[in-house]
């Protein structure tokens, strides 16, 4: 809880900057995990968000997110404008339509059964739901202790279709833990500039 928040703001504005300067309207948003409640805390801080569906498969995450994560998330899965799932997001992808940006807030894979959300495959599902020029938002692993996973993902990002924009955050936390600098990715259908993230 000491620095999260340098977490989900680095996986939460850049993606909404781009969407915002590339999207007109409202916007509509996927949230995959996050089941915390913090990513959506930063995602509601912004102008124009309508709606944010939240996908998670852990009851026991969102059961905490509504009572000793409130001082931290400031009860942002109780808002009006968030509807919570709880299921699995590759059963429950198929039937939630499209959406303006996508964030995939997932435990990064620690064995090969759980790389099933990290496959050209899974990221091109994402793609089919995004709306034209949407952005989709994932955590990446360190690009300084995990190099060559790190940029197997933006492969596998590129593969997919997506136009791929690495970026890494020190969080104090994660490198105590040695996990050192940690990366993030933007995807879209067609290249995101420094101007649209940068504003």
């Amino acid at each position: 809880t000491d620095d999260e928040v340098i977490y989900h703001e680095r996986l939460a504005h850049p993606a909404l900057l781009a969407a915002r300067a590339r999207l007109a309207g409202p916007l509509h948003l996927l949230v995959l995990g996050g089941g915390d409640g913090l990513l959506v805390r930063e995602l509601l801080r912004h102008e124009g968000v309508a709606s944010v569906r939240l996908i998670d498969y852990n009851p026991e995450v969102l059961a905490l997110a509504g009572t000793e994560l409130v001082p931290w998330n400031e009860s942002s899965l109780a808002d009006h404008r968030v509807v919570v799932e709880v299921a699995d997001a590759r059963e429950a992808l198929e039937k939630v339509g499209s959406f303006h940006a996508i964030f995939s807030d997932l435990t990064c894979p620690g064995s090969l059964a759980d790389c099933g959300l990290f496959t050209r495959d899974w990221f091109r599902k994402l793609r089919s739901h995004l709306e034209p020029g949407g952005i989709l938002s994932i955590n990446g692993l360190s690009p300084d202790q995990t190099p060559e996973a790190y940029w197997c993902l933006y492969q596998t990002l590129r593969s997919a279709g997506l136009a791929a924009l690495p970026g890494r955050s020190r969080i104090p936390s994660f490198a105590d833990l040695g996990y050192g600098d940690w990366g993030f990715f933007l995807g879209s259908d067609r290249a995101i500039t420094p101007a649209e993230v940068h504003s």
